[in-house]
């Protein structure tokens, strides 16, 4: 639930996450993961939630289900995701019983996903308007 209760977060195994108001009643539904989805965290703002799923995969999404970034990718199924209270740690742990422990922020999320792109061809080699867009933001974000 969301710290002001306003959003409930649900994880199916199939791999579904649902959003909910405060009184239970449905909000959105889509695709999450590939596996199921074994856990899930709002930072304490409100604002992005984080899910963990059994194919080892971590995402982060902000507050009304949309996608930030890409996931992060473990070879064990994830069982536990926490966020600090200060919104600057999360900690993953996994089935393997390891703990990961890692800086936490929307900014190197986008950094990562960026960085992960930056050889994609719709950056190198942008053809259409839409790619030439993208590829100066994107390089605006890896120059930052």
């Amino acid at each position: 639930m969301s710290p002001d209760g306003q959003i409930i977060v649900s994880g199916s195994e199939r791999g579904m996450m649902r959003l909910w108001d405060g009184q239970g009643n449905p909000i959105r539904v889509f695709k999450a993961h590939d596996t199921s989805i074994s856990c899930l965290a709002f930072t304490f703002d409100g604002e992005m939630i984080v899910s963990g799923a059994g194919d080892g995969t971590v995402r982060l999404w902000d507050g009304h289900g949309r996608p930030i970034g890409r996931p992060t990718q473990g070879p064990d199924p994830i069982t536990s995701v926490a966020i600090s209270p200060d919104g600057t740690t999360l900690v993953i742990g996994d089935r393997a019983g390891n703990v990961k422990v890692r800086q936490f922020s929307i900014d190197i999320f986008l950094r990562e996903s960026v960085d992960w792109l930056r050889y994609h061809r719709a950056l190198t080699s942008p053809e259409t308007v839409k790619e030439k867009r993208a590829a100066k933001l994107a390089q605006s974000v890896l120059k930052s």
